[in-house]
């Protein structure tokens, strides 16, 4: 069974599912090639993908709902006209809610530190001509947006849609960060025509696609510098291509932290060569005043030259570059703090080397210096972003556990037999309808990427849920197509084998007609239980009735049950009315055929003296005896007289013993009886016969307040059987690890000890 997971942590891995991280940083980006960002109906697709995936959390659970509902207005992305189309919906409904319950907030106030993530080659239509009214559109947007978001990430095909972005980000102060991505058209043109820097960014980050064995060009090095130049406050910098650093100086007079990347070139065969640092000119930069806070003019006011040394950090391979003692020489000279971090360690750890550069396209991160910039994934442009600049993860990647144990706690809730107990007079219509939401879930996570459908695509067959035909049907193209993959692959294997240590629900209530009446039904079942169950890790069959229960049991109680060693009982219903005869009656049936029980929960009073004669072998007895609250919730004693424990101790319970006579070898077993804060009536004599057999007894405050013991449910019954393992011809048999068996039309009442249930997933 899944445990709960703290909500940070489902908020955290609900955000990477919704965007991705590719999508969250890169929108457009995949891990093939960068022509794919120009696929238009590949970003619908993705966003269709994306929407499908929210609904389907919502509609899970409400817990589920209230930790993923407000993921879309905290991550936005908007990358086709079909995120434009449905984020006015969705912002009306929420507004809609609100308004309900008497709160008035103005839609942008929503975006409240948002990260927004905008592709405009395909959203706004602005993958055609760039209009004028579609500029103006596009000021709008971000003069109602951009001042409350945390950050903001744009993709910019064209120069007059950087003209407008740099006017709107001049205009807020405010702006934590923002994400530039520029086509080749930008470097492309003559003049970016923007006259008003961005004062406000203090972080800054280039980035140049392509290969790293070759330096920029003359004319690429002169539109980077003209790019950067637009951000004259900029105090950390990263460039990952060799710029010369000479003309940094006048340009950036507040700079303290410079990081360059110097790639080793490794060789075909994967050695490693050094690297050089000859391109960056530093050293006659750092003579001109690079980092030393100190520019031709400027003086502070007793006429001395300002001065503030700054850092310079080099990121490297195994080997120190080409120039390294030159510039650690200069650095020493200029009193400029010199790091040398070894980044570089393998070839997959370098941006992509086989395609030629397409085009210039520039990567630009830029934030304030109090916040953490973005977290990248790891594809050939990101790994140069995420491993090589060593960014502070923002959004930090979550083990492969957790990323499991969330998804399983999503396909099967919280508590799945809880819950099952709780809503069983669900209608047919019900059921199926959660069916279809947990297979749209299954799905949605499946394409949402490579990894995530790695860690959901056993999902099914670990957590087996049958309760409608639709999951029969589900489940037999699933096996199918896993059945055609491995045998593609050269693998051969049985089904059966494809459910190994699986935990599995079935509920024959609506899936077919369990009646053992009908030869062909019980028939049905004895094939399940002897081909699905051996290698399973537990099994919860939900009967409709008991005897349907009993009657497909008992003809195969010899052969399948023999190895049940641990067995719980309990009865739904208020816990003040004894069992009636027949409920007593048809609890010891349905107890007796499993001989060989050696561990049982008892959870109602029923008497002990059979006992003894049906369980020889019984080690350890656990009984609920519940206090029994009054009308103002001043709990009572409750009472052991109706167990007929002194009996069943004196006629040989928990020593091996039936009936007056003892085996040879005594072996004595343990009595655990869980109340309230008070004794029970009986205690005293319980214990005195117990001491005189030489019985160890135990008692559990367990049911320490009035909701534990609250007996206002129907009258109904449940028998719950949790089993064992056996160990056979020195291989352990996982047959029947635990099942359970479910009976009755009632609801859990929460007199019903959780802990109790829990243990049929231990």
């Amino acid at each position: 069974m899944a445990r709960r997971l703290p909500a940070e942590l489902i908020q955290d891995i609900l955000v990477q599912a919704w965007g991705d991280e590719e999508t969250l940083i890169l929108p457009g980006f995949t891990k093939e090639t960068t022509r794919e960002i120009l696929d238009l109906e590949s970003q619908e697709a993705r966003a269709r993908r994306r929407w499908q995936f929210y609904e389907s959390i919502c509609r899970l659970s409400r817990d589920w709902h209230r930790a993923n509902v407000d993921i879309p207005l905290r991550e936005v992305i908007l990358s086709c006209d079909f995120d434009v189309l449905v984020y006015p919906q969705l912002l009306k409904r929420r507004m809609e809610i609100d308004m309900a319950e008497g709160i008035h907030i103005s839609p942008q106030d929503y975006l409240n530190r948002a990260r927004m993530m905008i592709d405009f080659r395909f959203a706004f239509a602005f993958s055609r001509s760039f209009h004028h009214e579609r500029g103006e559109s596009a000021k709008r947007f971000f003069g109602q947006s951009m001042p409350n978001s945390r950050s903001v990430a744009l993709w910019l095909p064209a120069p007059s849609q950087f003209y407008h972005v740099m006017q709107s980000i001049s205009q807020f102060p405010s702006l934590s960060s923002i994400v530039t991505i520029h086509g080749p058209g930008l470097l492309g043109s003559d003049s970016l025509e923007v006259s008003t820097p961005a004062t406000s960014i203090t972080r800054l980050l280039v980035h140049f696609l392509g290969p790293v064995h070759i330096p920029l060009s003359h004319w690429e090095s002169r539109k980077g510098r003209e790019t950067i130049a637009l951000f004259p406050n900029a105090t950390d910098i990263t460039l990952s291509h060799d710029f010369s650093l000479i003309e940094f100086v006048p340009q950036f007079p507040k700079l303290k932290r410079l990081t360059l990347h110097c790639y080793p070139l490794y060789t075909l065969f994967g050695q490693a060569g050094r690297g050089t640092l000859r391109h960056w000119r530093i050293v006659p930069a750092l003579r001109a005043g690079l980092l030393q806070g100190k520019r031709e003019g400027l003086s502070d006011k007793r006429g001395k030259s300002g001065k503030s040394a700054g850092r310079l950090v080099i990121n490297t391979g195994h080997e120190e570059p080409d120039g390294w003692t030159d510039v650690a020489n200069a650095c020493v000279r200029h009193g400029v703090v010199l790091e040398r971090r070894c980044v570089f360690t393998t070839p997959s750890r370098l941006p992509s080397i086989k395609s030629p550069r397409d085009g210039p396209i520039s990567l630009h991160l830029f934030t304030f210096r109090q916040l953490k910039p973005f977290s990248l994934c790891a594809t050939p442009v990101t790994q140069s972003l995420h491993a090589m600049l060593m960014l502070p993860a923002d959004m930090p990647s979550l083990p492969a556990e957790l990323i499991r144990g969330i998804l399983t706690q999503a396909w099967i809730g919280d508590e799945p037999l809880l819950s099952l107990c709780e809503e069983w007079d669900v209608e047919e219509w019900e059921v199926e309808e959660r069916a279809r939401v947990r297979w749209e879930f299954y799905d949605a996570i499946c394409l949402l990427s490579r990894d995530w459908r790695q860690a959901n695509i056993d999902l099914p067959l670990r957590e087996l849920v049958i309760s409608c035909n639709l999951d029969l049907e589900m489940y037999t193209q699933l096996l199918r197509s896993r059945i055609e993959r491995d045998v593609a692959k050269g693998i051969h294997d049985h089904p059966r084998h494809y459910l190994d240590r699986a935990r599995m629900i079935f509920d024959f209530r609506y899936v077919l007609n369990v009646n053992p009446r009908d030869p062909a039904e019980g028939e049905f079942l004895k094939e399940f239980l002897t081909e699905s169950m051996p290698n399973s890790r537990s099994v919860a069959l939900l009967f409709p009735r008991l005897d349907h229960f009993q009657d497909a049991f008992f003809p195969h109680s010899f052969s399948l049950m023999p190895n049940i060693t641990r067995l719980l009982v309990h009865f739904l219903g208020p816990v003040a009315d004894p069992l009636t005869s027949w409920q007593s009656a048809q609890a010891r049936e349905t107890i007796a055929m499993y001989p060989n029980a050696t561990d049982i929960t008892l959870s109602r009073d029923m008497s002990l003296i059979e006992f003894v004669p049906q369980f020889p072998k019984l080690q350890r007895l656990t009984l609920q005896c519940y206090p029994l609250y009054t009308l103002f919730g001043r709990p009572g004693m409750g009472t052991l007289r109706y167990w007929r424990i002194i009996p069943a101790l004196a006629a040989g319970l928990l020593q091996g013993g039936i009936g007056g006579l003892r085996q040879s070898e005594k072996r004595t077993g343990r009595l655990i009886i869980n109340t309230g804060h008070e004794e029970p009536d009986g205690w005293a004599d319980v214990a005195k016969a117990c001491a005189r057999h030489g019985v160890p007894l135990e008692r559990r405050c367990i049911f320490t307040n009035t909701e534990q013991a609250i007996n206002d449910f129907p009258c109904g019954f449940i028998t719950i059987i949790n089993l064992g393992v056996l160990c056979i011809a020195d291989k352990v048999s996982l047959a029947f690890r635990h099942a359970m068996i479910r009976v009755g039309k009632v609801n859990l009442p929460r007199g019903v000890d959780v802990s109790d249930l829990d243990m049929i997933a231990m």
